[in-house]
């Protein structure tokens, strides 16, 4: 019984190293989106320490700029990983679909084989 979970692990983990990097350009574009979530907060914290005590118009447009410019990034670093993460997903499934649904498949088939046999020595007997 020990032996059939090993080999699942095992096969599990031949499919993930195989998706390893998928899994890693994911990762890396989910860290720079949560990292450029920071904008709006970062944003709002200079407007609030530069912007209104000085009445600075040209900082609050290059700070409005760069706010602009951080958001259009996220968007776009955003779409490439919704565009990534259901790809590297379908490929994990395949790969481990075919074999998974073969063991299984033949798992009914080898139980009743196994009862009739002992049924049919039980009846030898």
């Amino acid at each position: 019984m020990n032996d059939i979970y090993q080999y699942e692990r095992s096969e599990l983990a031949q499919v993930r190293a195989q998706l390893l990097h998928l899994f890693f350009i994911v990762g890396i574009f989910s860290f720079l989106v949560n990292l450029l979530l920071l904008t709006g907060p970062l944003y709002m914290l200079h407007i609030y320490d530069r912007v209104l005590p000085s009445g600075a118009v040209q900082t609050l447009v290059a700070l409005s700029l760069m706010a602009c410019l951080a958001y259009a990034v996220m968007g776009v670093l955003d779409h490439t990983r919704a565009h990534h993460r259901p790809n590297s997903c379908a490929i994990f499934d395949a790969a481990r679909s075919a074999g998974f649904f073969a063991r299984h498949a033949e798992r009914p088939i080898r139980t009743a084989q196994r009862a009739t046999s002992r049924a049919e020595r039980s009846h030898v007997h």
